[in-house]
C-alpha cells in the first residue's frame, strides 16, 4: 500500500485519505440539502470498499454495497420535502435489537473463519449498519433523532436530518474499526513485546501462539530464539516454516497452508497432538512424521507462517521488515552466496506471497529488522 503518513504509529495510505476526504465531502453536501451529495457517497463508499479488502475487514467491504445501494435509492429517491419518520415502538425495538444480536453472533465467526481481521466489530459494524438501513428505507426512527433538530436551519427536513446522522455514525465507526483492526505496535525492544503478550489469556486458554513473518534475511529465526530465551512461563517451541515447506518450487503453495491448518493449529487449538514430517533439503522428501511437544508457548516462524488461514488462531502476528537487498546479503553470508539464484526466485515468490496474504498489513507487531535484530 502507498503510505503517505504516520499519525500516532497509525500508517495512512493516499486511499484511506482519500475515501475520508469524499466522505467528508459528502456529509458537507449532504447537510446543505444538495442532491449531488448522492454521486460523493457512492465514490467513498467504492474506495472505502477496496480499502476494506485490502486490510481483511470483508464485513465493512461487503458493507459498502449496501451504502452505494442507498445512496443510488437516495439519488433517484430524494425529494425537496422529504419524509416524515415514524417512532418505532417498544417491542419492535425489542425485535430488531434482538435480530442484531443474533446475527451479528452468527456472522463473526464466519467473517473470523476466513481470515477477517477483527471479526466482532467488523460483522457488529455490517449488522447494525444494514439494520439501520432497513429502518431507513421503511422511515423508521429507533431513537426519535429526528426530534432533538427538527428546528435546526441546517437540515431541511427531519428525514435528512435523520439520513446523516446515520451516515454520520458510520463515518465514526469506519475510523473506529480500521483502528482497532490494525492495532499495530511499531516495537522497540523485547520486553515490550513479551508484556503485551501475556497481558491477556491466550486465545485457546492453554498456551500462546505467536507467527513471525517478513521477507527472507529479516532476523525471523532470530527473533525466535531472542522470545525462546526471554519467555518466563514455561517451554517455548517454535516450529520453523523451512521444516515444512515442501522444497523451492512448492514451498507457498495449498499445500503449506493446508499442512499449517490441518495438522498444527487446528489439533493444537482443538488441545489434540499436533504432527509434522520435517522436510530433508538434501534428499528433497519428507521424513517422518513427529509429534510436537507441549508448550506454553508456540512459534511459528518463516515466510508464510501468518498468512490468512492462520489468523484466527494466532495470539500475536509479527512481522519485520527488512530492505530487500539487505536481507538477501544476510541470507548469502549465512548459506552461501552459491544460494544468490534461487534467492532472488524465492524474493520474487515471498513478495508475490505477502501481496496476496495482505501479510504486513495484519500484523499486531512490527520491528525494523534493519536496526533490532
Amino acid at each position: 500500500m502507498n503510505i503517505i503518513f504516520e499519525a500516532w504509529s497509525y500508517e495512512v495510505t493516499l486511499l484511506e485519505l482519500l475515501s475520508v476526504l469524499t466522505s467528508l465531502v459528502a456529509v458537507y453536501l449532504g447537510a446543505r440539502g444538495v442532491r449531488i451529495a448522492w454521486p460523493w457517497w457512492i465514490l467513498s463508499s467504492t474506495l472505502y470498499g477496496i480499502f476494506f479488502l485490502q486490510v481483511d475487514l470483508f464485513a465493512s467491504a461487503l458493507l459498502q454495497l449496501i451504502f452505494i445501494a442507498a445512496a443510488i435509492w437516495g439519488l433517484f429517491g430524494w425529494k425537496a420535502t422529504g419524509v416524515e419518520p415514524r417512532s418505532m415502538t417498544w417491542p419492535e425495538r425489542a425485535i430488531w435489537i434482538i435480530a442484531l444480536v443474533v446475527i451479528w453472533t452468527i456472522s463473526a465467526p464466519i467473517l473470523g473463519d476466513i481470515g477477517a481481521a477483527a471479526s466482532w466489530p467488523d460483522s457488529l459494524l455490517l449488522v447494525s449498519s444494514a439494520i439501520a438501513q432497513i429502518l431507513m428505507v421503511l422511515h423508521l426512527d429507533c431513537v426519535d433523532s429526528h426530534r432533538y433538530l427538527r428546528d435546526l436551519a441546517l437540515f431541511p427536513s427531519r428525514s435528512l436530518f435523520h439520513k446523516f446522522a446515520l451516515f454520520d455514525f458510520y463515518c465514526d465507526c469506519h475510523l473506529w474499526t480500521i483502528s482497532l483492526a490494525k492495532q499495530v505496535t511499531l516495537a522497540k525492544s523485547l520486553d515490550e513485546l513479551l508484556s503485551v503478550v501475556v497481558d491477556k489469556p491466550p486465545l485457546n486458554r492453554k498456551f500462546y501462539l505467536i507467527s513471525i513473518d517478513g521477507p527472507a534475511g529479516a532476523g525471523k529465526t532470530t527473533l525466535a530464539a531472542r522470545i525462546g530465551s526471554a519467555w518466563k512461563f514455561g517451554y517455548v517451541h517454535t516450529i520453523h516454516m523451512d521444516d515444512i515447506y515442501d522444497g523451492w518450487e512448492n514451498a507457498l503453495t495449498d499445500t503449506l497452508t493446508r499442512t499449517l491448518e490441518n495438522q498444527i493449529l487446528r489439533p493444537l487449538h482443538l488441545g489434540k497432538k499436533a504432527s509434522i514430517r520435517k522436510f530433508n533439503w538434501l534428499t528433497s522428501s519428507f521424513g517422518d512424521l513427529e509429534r510436537l511437544p507441549d508448550a506454553s508457548l508456540y512459534l511459528l516462524e518463516g515466510v508464510g507462517s501468518a498468512q490468512r488461514v492462520t489468523r484466527k488462531y494466532l495470539d500475536q502476528i509479527i512481522w519485520i521488515d527488512i530492505d530487500q537487498e539487505v536481507g538477501l546479503q544476510r541470507v548469502l553470508r549465512r548459506d552461501g552466496d552459491y544460494l544468490e539464484n534461487e534467492m532472488r526466485i524465492w524474493q520474487q515468490r515471498e513478495r508475490s506471497h505477502f501481496e496476496l496474504e495482505n501479510t504486513r498489513d495484519c500484523a499486531t507487531f512490527r520491528f525494523d529488522g534493519n536496526f533490532f535484530i
